[in-house]
């Protein structure tokens, strides 16, 4: 009994219980009857093919609506395509890029994610061609970004840690990136990062070196393992320094006036059992940004110098509007900057 009551209300009178325009399954499409759609749902889910049906039905009001999106969408471009090609597409790329997520701004997210996928390929192991395809992806949406020269330092930070701590980095990997960035946002953005790669080389050419020298000079061997990078100091971080009170023999064996410093022996004091010592949290966020507004006004600065260099006379509006078009590939130069240095 129950099969041919559902026969008769359901298989029999479909097309008007589907396709009816004033009040069939196109209405509550249209008009987002979630919970009646619902009810369709359950009650068609019981017969045979009973959701075919449905999907059928549904699958025309999504070709119809979309057409019609589409449609309006091509005449709202070719309305302006003479003035403005592509000039949404642009300007949706644009707001979704510079989004803040939680407290972390795009460009912070950003490096955070060329991090994880230049560390070891991330946690999915990939080739070297998807690295390498990935790794195009970000750069194209960094055009996207405002704040690039805050993705810069989000970034230079996380390359010295693969560089120094990460055994598995990959040099062709690292300067496949930057000059990809160089490539497209110029040597100002790339250079600081791209001095921290050549230390970092040229530190394993010279222990290289010195293992040799160690092999064939086993009477110096030291009896431990020895390795020594020398970084150059404007291209890396700054980190706190710390002064260390060194044992009289190490302090003998030095030169003249010698200055030592380190951060990993204060750690060691806090590892005590009996003592505990509260660290508190870095805000690495803030002192990024920090470090990134006390730089800008010297990047404005050497603009403006390569700027009056090259055009000797123009007038404050024309040094105004020149400076913050040459910047804009960095970041975005808010009037407030302007006025104290122009």
């Amino acid at each position: 009994m129950n099969f041919k009551v559902q026969h008769e209300l359901l298989v029999v009178y479909v097309n008007q219980l589907l396709e009816k325009e004033d009040s069939g399954i196109k209405v509550l499409f249209r008009d987002d009857k979630v919970d009646d759609l619902s009810r369709t749902y359950r009650v068609y889910n019981k017969i045979s093919q009973g959701l075919d049906l449905v999907a059928n039905v549904f699958k025309q009001h999504v070709t119809i609506e979309g057409t019609a999106f589409v449609q309006q969408a091509e005449e709202a471009t070719s309305n302006q395509a003479s003035n403005t090609p592509g000039g949404h597409e642009q300007r949706l790329l644009r707001y979704f890029a510079n989004k803040t997520v939680n407290g972390s701004p795009s460009a912070e997210i950003l490096a955070s994610f060329a991090d994880h996928i230049l560390r070891k390929g991330g946690s999915e192991k990939l080739s070297d061609e998807v690295i390498e395809e990935t790794l195009e992806k970000v750069v194209k949406l960094l055009q996207y970004v405002i704040d690039k020269d805050v993705f810069a330092e989000f970034y230079r930070k996380k390359l010295a840690r693969r560089l120094l701590f990460d055994r598995g980095t990959n040099d062709d990997h690292e300067r496949s990136i930057l000059s990809k960035l160089k490539q497209q946002f110029g040597a100002p953005l790339t250079s600081k990062m791209e001095g921290m790669v050549t230390d970092v080389v040229l530190a394993k050419e010279h222990q290289s070196s010195f293992q040799e020298y160690l092999r064939n000079n086993p009477d110096v061997h030291p009896g431990l393992d020895f390795t020594v990078t020398v970084l150059t100091t404007g291209f890396w971080p700054s980190y706190k320094w710390f002064d260390l009170s060194l044992p009289s023999e190490m302090s003998q064996a030095q030169g003249p006036s010698p200055r030592v410093t380190a951060s990993s022996s204060i750690l060691t004091l806090l590892t005590d059992e009996e003592i505990k010592v509260p660290v508190p949290p870095v805000d690495e966020r803030k002192k990024v940004i920090e470090d990134v507004d006390k730089d800008r006004p010297y990047a404005i600065d050497a603009a403006i110098v390569r700027i009056m260099k090259s055009r000797k006379v123009m007038t404050h509006q024309q040094l105004i509007s020149e400076t913050i078009e040459q910047l804009s590939r960095m970041f975005k130069v808010w009037f407030f900057y302007t006025p104290n240095l122009l």
